[in-house]
């Protein structure tokens, strides 16, 4: 109790700052209800003492003064968030995954080794879990065992699992969506993939403590069955992505593991699962590989020498592949069109007066810049990337001192009169740095 004194409220204090509805809500409510279930179960042996108002005080002002503390130092920043177009004015309302979002997604296991072709690695990836199986057996499961006081905790969850559900296939009404605040959610299928890896441990725990529930033809069938349903959802895309030959052999590991799972082969199951965890996870960039790509890329070491004589200096990016930024800020550039988490409108003013253009950066967005003898021009590339199009004559306005490009672009600032010098061309002819006289 002593030690959860501490822990605790430092948990729930860096919980709340980390600013990020989609999951906080979700993740706040599931631990809610688990914590109501936990006292409903444990009632009977949980024991409260005078010493406990003490601790809850003690708990209650850490929290109050970390989070004072934040508010204070943060309100202008924070006001700046809630009033962007993104994801402060956001409005979800769901329904927008099909069936297929309960389940694991097969290309999560081959990830590590081969970049998605059709969407991005981080947001193609899912946990590793087994809920659809679990949720089928769950009538079988409660049935047999409805004397035993942890089915409350399994029942909670799947509850959880089914709210989440409906709300990624269905979709909310406006009113309930804004009641329940799940308006923020727009990342559901990684809360639900959370909740679903809580209710397969959970089942997992349950059958292997509890009697057998299924004979040796029912585990094969179920097993089967489960298999099955991840041919069905292997789509055109997947297909694009890997041979369909790499996805059988994910199903039939799948069902295997369903097989050892439902026998209760707890051994061989846990070292297969661990192998399959280590295979598909601990291979990721940076994990195995490091940073090496950004921090020993042939452009770091004469980043870090303009850095170092030249701290002050800003950085635009031309940054079409948008590895050049990271390649930048990671090396100590002060680069202008780095990710904003809110508008920086001490910038955007100088070359959008009137603020037309307001709607596209007024949002947490990735920056992707180009210099143009046209007129600048803003677009939105997705709710967190928009593309700047940068008329020369704007972009002396602003106060840059070095240009770091992935384009040569010579031609365009001898024709817009701006004068330069070249202090950096890789041998590749990939990147470009020029220095900026004004």
């Amino acid at each position: 109790k002593n030690l959860f004194t501490i822990i605790l409220p430092l948990s729930v204090s860096t919980f709340v700052i980390a600013l990020f509805p989609s999951l906080q809500i979700t993740v706040g409510l599931v631990s809610i209800a688990l914590l109501i279930t936990f006292l409903i179960r444990d009632k009977k042996e949980i024991t409260f003492e005078k010493k406990d108002i003490i601790r809850l005080i003690i708990m209650a002002l850490i929290v109050i003064a970390i989070l004072g503390q934040f508010i204070y130092t943060s309100l202008d920043s924070l006001k700046l968030l809630f009033n962007t177009v993104y994801p402060g004015k956001r409005i979800s309302l769901g329904g927008d995954l099909g069936f297929k979002a309960l389940f694991t997604d097969l290309t999560t296991f081959y990830l590590p080794y081969k970049e998605i072709t059709y969407s991005n690695n981080c947001e193609i990836s899912t946990f590793i879990q087994f809920a659809p199986l679990f949720m089928f057996l769950y009538p079988l499961i409660s049935k047999k065992l409805k004397n035993n006081k942890n089915l409350i905790v399994g029942r909670n969850i799947l509850i959880c699992i089914i709210v989440a559900a409906c709300f990624m296939m269905i979709g909310f009404p406006y009113l309930l969506s804004k009641i329940t605040l799940f308006s923020y959610v727009n990342r559901m299928q990684i809360a639900y993939g959370y909740i679903a890896t809580l209710f397969t441990i959970w089942a997992i725990s349950f059958i292997w403590d509890n009697k057998t529930i299924l004979t040796n033809k029912k585990i094969i069938t179920t097993s089967l069955l489960y298999g099955l349903c991840y041919i069905f959802f292997i789509s055109k895309e997947e297909l694009s992505y890997m041979n369909i030959y790499y996805y059988i052999i994910v199903i039939f590991g799948l069902i295997f593991l369903c097989f050892l799972l439902l026998n209760k082969r707890k051994k061989l199951f846990t070292y297969l699962l661990i192998l399959v965890v280590m295979v598909s996870s601990f291979t990721i960039n940076p994990i195995a590989h490091g940073t090496s790509s950004l921090t020993e890329h042939p452009l770091e070491k004469k980043i870090k020498e303009i850095t170092n004589e030249d701290k002050k200096a800003y950085w635009l990016a031309i940054n079409k592949r948008r590895l050049t930024t990271s390649i930048a800020i990671v090396n100590g550039a002060q680069v202008i069109n780095a990710c904003n988490f809110y508008p920086d409108y001490e910038k955007w003013d100088i070359i959008d007066e009137k603020r037309e253009y307001d709607y596209f950066y007024n949002r947490y967005a990735h920056i992707v810049i180009d210099l143009s003898i046209d007129d600048t021009s803003i677009k939105k590339i997705s709710e967190d990337v928009i593309e700047v199009n940068l008329n020369y004559d704007d972009f002396m306005k602003l106060p840059v001192k070095y240009i770091l490009s992935d384009r040569k672009l010579d031609d365009e600032l001898k024709t817009s009169k701006i004068e330069y010098e070249m202090i950096y061309e890789d041998s590749e002819g990939e990147y470009y740095i020029y220095l900026i006289k004004k």
